[in-house]
Parts: C-alpha cells; sequence; structure tokens
C-alpha cells in the first residue's frame, strides 16, 4: 500500500494530471477543502489539471499512512509554489475509499486559503 501511495503522491507533485486520473474509478467523487465536489474521471483531471495551471509546482511530504478496510488515510505537509516563486506550507489529512486498486471517493482536508491571497 506504501508504495502505491507514493507513486500516486509524486504524480501529483510532477503535477502530472493525466496519471493522476489513472488511479481514480470511472464514477469517482473528488472534494478538496470546501470546495465543491467534482464527480467522474475526466471532469476531476480537468479540474486538477487547472489547479495545476494556477501555481508554479507543489511537493508532498507523507507524514504518515494507514489502512482500514477499503479505507486509506494520508497525513502529510504540502509546500505549494506560487507563480511568483513565494512558497506556501500548509497540512493536509487525506481519505480515500477504494473500490480494489481504484480511489472511488477522495476527499483532502486542508486550509491552502492563504495560496491566492
Amino acid at each position: 500500500m506504501m508504495d502505491w501511495v507514493v507513486k500516486l503522491f509524486k504524480t501529483l507533485d510532477e503535477s502530472d494530471a493525466n496519471s493522476f486520473a489513472e488511479y481514480l474509478a470511472e464514477d469517482s467523487s473528488f472534494t478538496f477543502g470546501n470546495a465543491e465536489t467534482v464527480k467522474g474521471k475526466g471532469p476531476i483531471r480537468d479540474h486538477v489539471a487547472g489547479f495545476f495551471s494556477s501555481i508554479d509546482g507543489l511537493q508532498h511530504k507523507l507524514l504518515g499512512t494507514w489502512q482500514a478496510d477499503d479505507m486509506i488515510f494520508i497525513k502529510g505537509e504540502v509546500t505549494y509554489t506560487r507563480k511568483d516563486k513565494r512558497t506556501l506550507t500548509v497540512p493536509f489529512f487525506n481519505v480515500f475509499k477504494m473500490d480494489h486498486e481504484l480511489i472511488r471517493e477522495y476527499l483532502i482536508y486542508t486550509d491552502n486559503s492563504a495560496l491566492f491571497s
């Protein structure tokens, strides 16, 4: 499981929305903080690609990973690099509801509201 999680976050840190989408079930849902939930593999890929284009990069530091039944929990820190090269580091907690090897529900708990201020 840990290798799978590390590979997933590597695709995110590479801002690779297409490879990220390969981790998602066709009918998956994606909720980032208090934003509106996005549904479907294609719309999620496009949403994430749009986010990637709004920043200069990101880097995740994984601090803990746990699994229970069909759920995976990840605690960490993410450092965003803005277009002006300033950075913001915030804690995050992700919850994945899995469907075998694919994510059916992707929840991100973080406050990155300072990213665009």
